[in-house]
């Protein structure tokens, strides 16, 4: 199997559940127009957030099944690596595409305002469908779910050649990390100011103490692209099959 053909079976198994997502974004909305409908003092914004969630989780299942298929089949890690990287552009491409025109028709029919516009809309005309608007809303969101989507992939890699140890580990260690340790260490050192540096540094990558600026986050998310690109060849190249 070539890269072509790879890169079209990845996507094949993409189709249905991108079907399945916006099936259940539009009934969603037209709940949203009900509601609106019967409370019109009310709003609704960013179901972007639930295209960045799905990503992800699509990232998180698209290595072990596709993986140990190709590896059954003699076809080679470099043609999974490849095939799975490029099958992450037109997936994002999609999606971006359908979040962004979907943000126009919303914004027409209810009080909507897309995730991109509540972070950088301040840095923009009042006008929703202005070109520009749409145009940098459209790049944010293929580079933010191109990121999401690569991240979800490299987690699945790291967890498919974990053994169960490692995995209850990392799986205990990371959020009680984050959610238990680090404030207990940030409420001990305050002269660091550990979670204020930490939100500070959030903000800059996305822009937000740079008038707003979507190119910060744009060029984050390219970087990490190109990091875990690299992360996830060196983690399949010796990835073998496991029962």
């Amino acid at each position: 199997m070539n890269i072509k053909a790879a890169l079209k079976y990845q996507l094949h198994d993409a189709k249905r559940a991108l079907m399945v997502y916006y099936i259940v974004i539009y009934s969603l909305f037209i709940f949203l127009v009900i509601m609106q409908k019967m409370f019109p003092e009310g709003g609704s914004s960013g179901m972007e957030n639930a295209s960045i969630i799905f990503i992800f989780i699509a990232g998180l299942n698209s290595f072990k099944q596709t993986f140990k298929m190709f590896l059954q089949n003699s076809i080679s890690r470099k043609t999974l690596f490849v095939s799975s990287l490029l099958s992450i552009f037109p997936i994002a491409g999609f999606m971006a595409l359908m979040d962004s025109i979907n943000a126009v028709i919303f914004s027409k029919i209810i009080t909507y305002e897309s995730f991109f516009e509540q972070l950088y809309g301040g840095g923009y005309a009042t006008n929703t469908n202005d070109f520009r608007l749409i145009a940098e809303g459209f790049l944010f969101s293929i580079c933010m779910y191109s990121a999401f989507m690569l991240l979800g992939y490299v987690i699945s890699i790291l967890y498919y050649r974990m053994n169960k140890g490692p995995k209850v580990a990392v799986s205990l260690g990371v959020p009680g990390f984050f959610l238990v340790l680090l404030p207990i260490i940030d409420t001990n050192l305050k002269d660091i100011n550990i979670l204020k540096n930490i939100w500070d540094f959030i903000l800059f990558i996305l822009g937000m103490k740079n008038g707003f600026n979507p190119y910060y986050p744009i060029v984050t998310c390219g970087i990490v692209f190109v990091l875990l690109s690299g992360i996830s060849f060196l983690l399949t190249r010796k990835a073998v099959i496991k029962n």
